[in-house]
């Protein structure tokens, strides 16, 4: 039993050669190079980020010198910077509590934030709340009555065979 546990495949070492061991080591070298200019970029991007818009020009500059060959990302990186402001004016548009105090739930807010994207007020009229909650309701009947329905199919079938 002992002999055949020390031959077992799994226990058998790889031999790697000088050269592929050098150009291992290469790879990783590249690797952590670039981790570490990622680093850095991010860092001035958030130097960037807290400085005042006077500044924008100048980093836009800076930043298109810097990211000749990661263009992609760049454009990328751009596009969530710019939806991140524009969630951020929204949410400063949309009340954290209601009239007596109270917090807003996350859903609610989520829907206030829609609300402000289309260009309405953030908080819902009565009737507008009335008819929500109508359609809602509306809905939740369709489902259940599609699902019992399919139930009573089910049923059926079975009895068929």
């Amino acid at each position: 039993i002992n002999q055949s546990i020390n031959q077992s495949p799994i226990m058998t070492a790889i031999e790697v050669s000088p050269e592929e061991m050098a150009k291992l080591a290469e790879k990783k070298a590249k690797k952590e190079k670039k981790k570490q200019q990622k680093k850095e970029k991010n860092k001035r991007k958030r130097v960037d980020d807290e400085d005042d818009d006077d500044d924008e020009e100048a980093s836009a500059t800076k930043e298109a010198s810097d990211d000749d060959d990661d263009d992609e990302s760049s454009t990328n990186e751009n596009a969530r910077t710019k939806k991140r402001d524009e969630k951020k004016k929204l949410m400063a548009q949309v009340p954290e509590r209601d009239e007596d105090g109270i917090a807003y739930t996350k859903m609610q807010r989520r829907r206030m934030m829609k609300r402000v994207k289309r260009g309405l007020p953030p908080v819902l009229t009565p009737q507008e709340e009335d008819e929500r909650r109508k359609n809602e309701a509306q809905l939740k009947r369709d489902e259940e009555a599609e699902l019992s329905g399919m139930m009573y199919a089910k049923d059926d079938d079975d009895d068929d065979d």
